[in-house]
């Protein structure tokens, strides 16, 4: 996230994700080629809508983080984790024990606590946080629906993340400020991204939307200390309570789960 935040202050959004998931796309078929991956390539209705939801999910937190800066937007995000449980109560009707339910709402009011004195909100950054929260949960819960395995998850995001991103840059022409771009960095990020998919989807195989959710929740103590130095706020106390606050209770949550 860091990798694209930083990218992102030189790149256009479209571009980042053309590359990422074009390099995405051609390390695995040369695994799968080479035997040490093995993708299906059968078509299904379920692959299509799955892939386009984890696509838009990703596109809307890339122009989310190019929007805010890393305070809000991991404040922001923590509403995911909320909306992903809720979803799995009420329409899923899976069981969540009423303390880890507890520790998901003190996550978020850790969260709350965090931004209280971060007033840096762009209503059009906001927008695509909250959209983005709604299109992880539900990606999230069609992973757990479809269960593709992994390799072939991965590769149809690719696919279709490329075609999209090239159909985006074209019918939504933007500068591509790429003169004081760190091309070491666009060289990195795709590979950092597969790892992190990788990770996504097989963590999402082995547990439920929630306490995936939670476990994304552990990094936001590194993630908070990185952003007091990038963003270079002034007011970290009651940020750095909260951070803390949110890591807390998710780390109790997954222990109790």
């Amino acid at each position: 996230m860091f990798v694209n935040k930083i990218i992102l202050k030189d790149t256009n959004t479209f571009l980042l994700f053309l590359v990422q998931n074009t390099v995405s796309l051609c390390l695995l078929l040369m695994c799968n080629s080479l035997g040490l991956i093995k993708i299906s390539f059968k078509f299904t209705w379920g692959k299509l809508i799955t892939s386009l939801f984890s696509i838009i999910n990703i596109l809307l937190g890339m122009v989310a983080v190019s929007k805010m800066n890393m305070v809000m937007f991991v404040t922001l995000r923590r509403g995911g984790n909320l909306l992903t449980m809720w979803i799995e109560i009420l329409l899923i009707k899976k069981y969540i024990s009423k303390v880890s339910q507890l520790f998901v709402y003190i996550m978020v009011i850790g969260g709350l606590i965090a931004a209280y004195n971060d007033f840096e909100l762009d209503i059009y950054g906001f927008i695509h946080v909250m959209l983005c929260n709604i299109t992880t949960t539900t990606s999230q819960i069609l992973i757990k629906k479809y269960n593709y395995d992994i390799s072939t998850s991965l590769f149809y995001n690719s696919l279709f993340g490329t075609i999209l991103s090239f159909v985006l840059i074209f019918l939504i022409p933007t500068h591509p400020r790429i003169k004081s771009l760190d091309f070491s960095l666009l060289i990195l990020s795709p590979f950092l991204g597969l790892l992190v998919n990788y990770g996504s989807f097989w963590c999402m195989q082995m547990n439920s939307a929630t306490t995936f959710s939670m476990v994304g929740s552990t990094k936001n103590i590194i993630m908070g200390l990185l952003s007091i130095l990038i963003d270079h706020h002034k007011n970290n106390f009651l940020y750095t309570i909260g951070i803390i606050i949110s890591f807390i209770s998710s780390v109790s949550y997954l222990v109790v789960t």
